[in-house]
């Protein structure tokens, strides 16, 4: 494969924009990550209702 020279303002262009998806990935990892958090908690607490646990007496 050839390499082609790029000039500095063509450079800073892609570090750039190499950022800006980094950053665009990480945060939709967290969305994610809060998304399969809030699921789990919504089915355990389906699971653990009140209804489920023996009154007391």
């Amino acid at each position: 494969m050839e390499e082609k020279q790029l000039s500095e303002q063509d450079s800073f262009l892609l570090i750039q924009q190499m950022i800006h998806t980094a950053k665009k990935e990480q945060k939709d990892d967290g969305r994610i990550h809060y998304a399969r958090t809030y699921i789990a908690n919504r089915k355990f607490k389906k699971i653990h209702r009140k209804e489920n646990v023996p009154e007391r007496v």
